[in-house]
């Protein structure tokens, strides 16, 4: 009996070691993700330059880059699971250089998806300054069919794609106008110096419509409450007017949806039966 007790212990010691063994021994490879789409200056302030820099990013804003990307790291680091055996920022290409097993490096790749696609955008607008008063297009040298099929869209408040090529025709050159890039949950600035607007959106997929608010500032309200709002609803290729009250008169734009191929392709949520 006592000469069984020696194997009993050897075996188990033999056992255990190899668990320790197949941990310790895993494959691991290292390999570099790219992140300047998600934590450049340019990237993060403006939204509009997806996958690129600017010359930006090694001028003042360079610091806010380095700070993204740190964070970037550390949620790589945190949230992952398993863990990366290691993550390193380098800073000169904007990457994550990261060493961990096949799987794990599935979890960092499907981690960076994520936030890529959380990032994506929803919405482009353009916005362009039509008049300020309608008889400024009213007094443009027209026919009379022309000035009756103005006057017909002016009655207007939501346009088709074909109706807005139609009232844009009238509008004297060159136009004003604004681009301005929409994603999901977040609030974008446009506007002029004297005109500042911010503007939020988001696509309903069920039904295939961009739901548009605009925030503007205008002290022609009260000293109280010196803003303003309007929500626009748009089908992909439709505008609306969006009226500016302000100081020193009225602006009123032609605000024209354009719904991105992601959004369009996108499934709605279903909702589950009681």
């Amino acid at each position: 009996m006592y000469k069984l007790i020696p194997l009993v212990v050897i075996a188990i010691a033999l056992t255990n070691t190899g668990y320790a063994d197949d941990s310790a021994t895993q494959v691991t490879t290292v390999k570099i993700y790219r992140v300047g789409d998600l934590v450049s200056a340019d990237a993060i302030n403006t939204r509009s330059s997806f996958g690129k820099t600017s010359n930006k990013e090694w001028e003042s804003e360079y610091p806010a880059t380095l700070n993204a990307l740190a964070e970037l790291q550390t949620v790589v680091e945190t949230m992952c699971s398993p863990k990366p055996i290691a993550v390193k920022a380098y800073s000169p290409s904007l990457s994550l250089i990261v060493r961990h097993t096949p799987d794990g490096h599935d979890e960092v790749k499907q981690l960076l998806q994520t936030l890529r696609e959380d990032d994506q955008v929803s919405v482009h607008l353009e916005c362009r300054a039509v008049f300020s008063d309608p008889a400024e297009l009213k007094a443009k040298e027209l026919t009379e069919a022309e000035q009756k099929r103005l006057e017909s869209l002016l009655s207007n408040t939501r346009f088709t794609k074909d109706e807005t090529g139609e009232l844009l025709a009238f509008i004297p050159k060159p136009i004003h106008k604004h681009t301005v890039v929409l994603r999901s949950g977040r609030r974008t600035p446009w506007g002029d110096a004297e005109r500042p607007c911010t503007a939020t959106g988001r696509v309903d997929s069920a039904n295939n419509i961009a739901q548009i608010r605009i925030d503007f500032i205008s002290d022609d309200y009260s000293d109280a409450t010196p803003f303003g709002s309007q929500v626009l609803s748009l089908a992909d290729g439709e505008s609306a007017f969006f009226t500016h009250y302000c100081d020193g008169g009225t602006v009123v734009w032609l605000v024209t949806s354009t719904i991105s191929a992601q959004e369009k392709g996108r499934k709605p949520v279903s909702k589950a039966s009681p």
